[in-house]
């Protein structure tokens, strides 16, 4: 017979909580897990939704090539819920984009043409018809995709390479739109609206024919790193109009001579610049052409021998004239001491001359001035008569020309500038010695020796402007030629015609 055992409680009650503490600790263990399950496949959802970048079907394919370098989703042309980062061209509401950088295109035309302006109204109607005035309006391929997000059209007409674009400007006169750091010097750029690329004070966004670059507003860490992938490597082409900088080339002047002499005296130098003033001062480099010596006491009685008044170096000042070219016969009339006061008088005033010189060894140094990053060399000459007022190795004056003196002082030249002009009071050979200079390497050719305005020539890689026609005179018009450079490279020139008014006063036509 077996003898029951007596149960401990205690030991009972323990065994339970024992039970009950390993069910509490698995349950919390396969919560947590379930909650850290849940956590990861959250994680994973926003993960995959931050990387998720949605382009413009417009934007050009450098944009996929530098967002494929980051390894996030990217779709094309999607513009859903899921997508974290937006990158957009020209969008319309902008409320919830940031712009990145804006490029500029500008519509184009043949260098001599008369169109100067177009509405943006008239513009929006040539890109749709695909001309203006019977003319052909054109593009290239690229440019297609811009047309299409800033005038919603563009689609169906033939596009171009930029060289046969080129040819159809020049030889059919036909109108383009091209990027701007495209315009080439055998090219006029036409305002839209009054406005282009070239004025340094546009409104960016209120030129037509610019080209932004947006990005989504937002904060995630994929949109800091897509913004700044695009900034650093697409964003070269981004414009800048403080890149703009500017040389004005003036056509031959005789300042304070004939009728001119009285007017300056009376009416000062503000009279006689009249609306061209401006166009000096605010020019990054202002030149002129004067074809006499500044006398203190200049007598206006000899009709042969001419002086300009001490009243012109006022007149320069005000202009803030930085060079002067002395290539004129008339610099000599008055005697070798005179000469010599008249580069004084430069030098005293900071006015760089050429063209001329103290010696003959001064008379072919090329003037080298500064112009943003770059160096523009300046070298002038002369074969007209009086030989007296030549230079030679036993006094100075006017700087003679040949061939081999252009080969020799440009090639001195090419050493220390970037860029080359030349100007030239040529009496004979002017087309021969013109295109020398552009053969040998100089960049610009500028004729200040007749009173008429003369043609312009593409020469090779350089422009020859046979006759700049006079300036500041008593009579006749003229040109002044604007050479405009973007990022220290020549891009193209603007021509102002100009004229003597009755009451001696120099005034755009």
């Amino acid at each position: 017979m077996e003898i029951p055992t007596k149960q401990n409680p205690i030991k009972k009650i323990i065994i339970y909580f024992l039970i009950i503490f390993g069910v509490i600790i698995t349950g919390t263990y396969i919560f947590q897990l379930e909650v850290e399950k849940e956590e990861k496949t959250e994680e994973k959802e926003i993960d995959k939704k931050e990387k998720i970048v949605c382009l413009d079907t417009n934007l050009p394919e450098k944009f996929q090539t530098e967002i494929e370098k980051l390894e996030v989703d990217m779709e094309v042309g999607y513009k859903g819920e899921e997508c974290s980062v937006i990158i957009e061209r020209n969008t319309k509401d902008i409320s919830e984009y940031e712009r990145m950088w804006t490029e500029m295109f500008a519509l184009v035309t043949k260098y001599n043409s008369e169109l100067k302006n177009i509405s943006s109204e008239n513009l929006e109607q040539a890109v749709k018809e695909g001309k203006f005035e019977e003319k052909e309006l054109i593009w290239d391929s690229e440019t297609e995709k811009f047309l299409k997000t800033r005038f919603e059209m563009g689609v169906g007409y033939p596009k171009y390479t930029q060289e046969r674009i080129k040819e159809k400007v020049m030889d059919e006169e036909s109108i383009a739109i091209v990027p701007f750091e495209k315009v080439k010097p055998e090219y006029k750029v036409v305002s839209v609206s009054d406005r282009t690329p070239l004025d340094e004070d546009i409104n960016e966004l209120a030129y037509r024919l610019s080209d932004s670059f947006y990005i989504s507003e937002g904060e995630n860490s994929v949109r800091e790193k897509v913004k700044k992938q695009l900034e650093e490597n697409l964003s070269k082409g981004k414009y800048k109009p403080e890149k703009i900088s500017n040389i004005v080339i003036t056509g031959t002047s005789k300042i304070g001579t004939g009728e001119q002499h009285s007017v300056l005296k009376e009416k000062g130098h503000e009279h006689i610049l009249g609306s061209v003033a401006d166009i000096l001062k605010e020019a990054d480099i202002a030149h002129i052409s004067n074809k006499t010596s500044i006398l203190q006491n200049c007598p206006q009685e000899d009709s042969n021998n001419l002086c300009s008044p001490i009243e012109t170096i006022e007149l320069l000042n005000y202009a803030n004239i930085d060079i002067v070219g002395m290539t004129g016969n008339h610099i000599v009339d008055y005697g070798g001491e005179e000469f010599r006061n008249t580069l004084d008088l430069y030098t005293e005033n900071d006015i760089k001359y050429f063209g001329a010189g103290r010696t003959l060894q001064d008379a072919h140094r090329p003037r080298i001035l500064e112009l943003g990053n770059i160096k523009i060399a300046f070298l002038g000459y002369t074969n007209t008569p009086p030989e007296i007022y030549w230079s030679n190795e036993n006094r100075g004056g006017n700087t003679t020309i040949s061939e081999s003196i252009l080969e020799r002082d440009i090639a001195r030249a090419k050493e220390n500038a970037d860029y080359i002009f030349v100007e030239m009071h040529l009496e004979e050979q002017q087309e021969e010695y013109a295109k020398t200079a552009i053969d040998q390497g100089a960049d610009i050719v500028t004729g200040v020796y007749s009173k008429n305005k003369g043609d312009i020539e593409y020469y090779e890689d350089g422009i020859i402007f046979y006759e700049l026609g006079n300036f500041l005179a008593s009579q006749d018009n003229g040109m002044i030629i604007n050479h405009i450079f973007y990022k220290d490279n020549y891009l193209v020139y603007n021509v102002v015609d100009t004229y003597v008014s009755d009451n001696i006063q120099v005034s755009i036509e």
